[in-house]
Parts: structure tokens; sequence; C-alpha cells
């Protein structure tokens, strides 16, 4: 798994995201994740939007918060939705695996 922080693959859409391990986050034995992964080769995301800490209110956020968590991470969204074909074509590969 790659660390660190990247952004989006197009000048438009550039918010900077923390590409992580679960277990970096929390205790975790294994995830509907990793069995997608292992089994099928399927890729599957998870994506942690609100608060950035189980401190800052656990994985409950408060309803005044959800429409401009929704709107924040709309376009991570629609660009994940846009390689769901092919996910190798982010990096130049779907000749090879597509």
């Amino acid at each position: 798994m790659h660390r660190g922080r990247r952004h989006r693959l197009t000048p438009h859409r550039t918010v900077p995201l923390l590409r992580q391990q679960s277990s970096d986050l929390y205790i975790t034995d294994g995830s509907s994740i990793d069995w997608m992964w292992a089994t099928h080769r399927i890729f599957a995301y998870t994506f942690e939007m609100y608060p950035g800490s189980a401190s800052g209110g656990g994985f409950y956020p408060p309803d005044e918060v959800i429409a401009a968590q929704t709107s924040r991470n709309k376009n991570a969204v629609l660009l994940l939705a846009e390689y769901a074909d092919c996910a190798y074509r982010v990096i130049g590969k779907q000749s090879t695996y597509c």
C-alpha cells in the first residue's frame, strides 16, 4: 500500500488524500475489502469522510455536516466511477489487464 498524500488525477480535482491501510487507523483482522481482493481480485475502496479521529465524534457525524462532507467527497466518488470498468487505466495498464 502506498502511503502519504496524493492528489487526484486531473488538475480540476485536486484534493489532498491520505492513502493508507485500515490497520493504520484502527486494529482490524481483515475486512470485506481484503476478502474482495484476495478472493475475486475486485478493487474496493472505503471513504473515511468525517471526523478525522474517533475522538472527534466517531463514525456518526451530526446531521448539519453531512451535506458538506458529501459535497466535499463527490468528485472522488465520480472519479472512482469513471475508472470502474478498468481500474488499471489509472496507471495506463489497461491493454495488459483489461
